[in-house]
């Protein structure tokens, strides 16, 4: 995930995948004749536009392209092993917590995510003390917690998770 400004945002698409891909999410700017207000729905862009959901800001549009700067200075490699060492690091902290790790081990099958579970169903309690903490994650239902550390996030701070999780176990 890029930290890039709410909103920003690029996909990149091959001919057969636009033509296999549909749009989950859509917006106004993603039909044919955006801007022609008659009250009728109209059809759908046939070019990759159709994933548009509205017109691009300014300021989000800065964002990402700052953003794009940061990862082409410091270089994907390098962000992703960083990733990896901080997935890594916080599985163990949890397992070591006493939560168990739904989230494959491996790297290269875990994605930079590290999903926490909670056998006895207190996953939103546990949630809401992190979002107090001022903790970002994903709640998945009652007995799953997903975290994605940022490559800027620090280790302290995933201490911090494991021991705020603790009483959780």
């Amino acid at each position: 995930m890029v930290r890039g400004g709410w909103g920003s945002g690029a996909m990149a698409f091959s001919a057969a995948g636009l033509e296999r891909i549909a749009p989950t999410l859509g917006g106004w700017t993603g039909v044919e004749q955006p801007s022609r207000y008659d009250g009728v729905a109209h059809p759908q862009r046939s070019d990759a536009a159709k994933f548009n959901v509205s017109n691009l800001s300014p300021f989000a549009a800065g964002s990402f392209a700052t953003a794009l700067e940061l990862i082409e200075e410091a270089g994907v490699g390098a962000i992703a092993a960083r990733i990896a060492t901080l997935t890594s690091a916080l599985a163990q902290k949890l397992e070591d917590s006493g939560l168990p790790v739904l989230s494959p081990r491996e790297d290269e099958r875990r994605a930079g995510i590290v999903v926490a579970g909670f056998p006895e169903g207190n996953a939103a309690e546990a949630h809401a003390a992190l979002a107090l903490a001022g903790i970002s994650a994903t709640l998945h239902g009652p007995h799953r917690i997903r975290f994605s550390p940022h490559a800027t996030s620090d280790l302290e701070s995933l201490s911090h998770v494991a021991l705020l999780l603790a009483s959780f176990a």
